[in-house]
């Protein structure tokens, strides 16, 4: 399992720590090798490939380019997530309606 923490330093700017965690530790070497292989080819893809567009995408939003964003299908996680904090923000544990992802 991977845990990603986020942590504002200001408007232009967060710091992330990621962690993997493992219900056992390895059972050898090898093990621990491939655990290891996994969490840096995952550490890649985020910098490389998620970073680079968040900050894209957060540049189209300062100059006025684009106002909202839909997360895809291949993102459940993050759209419970965004949903689940519109829904306190709307108050007294009111849901809005789900929007159709593509």
């Amino acid at each position: 399992m991977e845990v990603f923490h986020f942590l504002p330093e200001g408007p232009d700017r967060t710091v992330s720590l990621a962690a993997m965690y493992s219900r056992h530790p390895p059972a050898d070497e090898r093990a621990e090798a491939r655990l290891t292989r996994a969490f840096d080819f995952l550490l890649d893809v985020i910098e490389h490939e998620d970073y680079v567009m968040c900050e894209q995408t957060q540049r189209s939003f300062r100059c006025g380019a684009q106002r909202d964003l839909v997360f895809g299908r291949n993102e459940p996680g993050l759209i419970h997530y965004h949903e689940s904090i519109e829904a306190v923000l709307d108050g007294a544990g009111s849901r809005r309606q789900p929007v159709a992802h593509s």
